[in-house]
């Protein structure tokens, strides 16, 4: 049960790691058109305005890979941790077994 229960929890972050990195490069991608933004006329508010907006969303792409990265190392920790856990109580039993079987 435990080693199904690793396997999804890592599956799951593999799939919430790919959602994040996509919403990054979205973001990203985004925040890089807004920062090219220039009006004909030279130097505007609403140029300054967009190019920040810009810079701050290119900044929020990369919290997204931060967290896409987060969240795939901890979701492969738990999982690890409770695939490995199930495989480790079969060898303690087997050892056990033999043990009593030895000495019997």
């Amino acid at each position: 049960m435990k080693k199904t229960i690793g396997m999804a929890t890592t599956i799951l972050g593999i799939i919430a790691c790919i959602m994040f990195f996509s919403a990054g490069n979205h973001l990203s991608d985004n925040g890089k058109n807004m920062k090219q933004l220039k009006s004909q006329g030279g130097t505007s508010l609403a140029e300054v305005y967009y190019q920040d907006i810009g810079e701050m969303s290119n900044g929020l792409g990369k919290l997204c890979y931060a967290f896409g990265l987060g969240t795939l190392a901890i979701s492969m920790g738990i999982g690890g941790n409770m695939y490995s856990a199930e495989k480790k109580n079969i060898l303690q039993n087997d050892i056990i077994e033999l043990c009593e079987n030895h000495e019997g």
